[in-house]
């Protein structure tokens, strides 16, 4: 997984409050995860679990 140096976040985040924008969403995980959520509302509650689930393995 790629992850964003702290300079390239407050990056984003600085750019998005200069255009005053009402969601600044920082990194792939972050967008993917408001995309579920506007898409399913509050069903994600029950959709997210299950989609952990099987992308992280459990301990044995």
């Amino acid at each position: 997984m790629a992850h964003l140096s702290p300079q390239r976040a407050a990056q984003i985040i600085l750019t998005g409050v200069a255009k005053n924008k009402a969601r600044v969403l920082v990194g792939v995980d972050a967008k993917v995860l408001d995309l579920v959520v506007r898409l399913t509302g509050s069903g994600y509650q029950r959709i997210f679990p299950i989609i952990t689930g099987r992308l992280i393995p459990r301990p044995r």
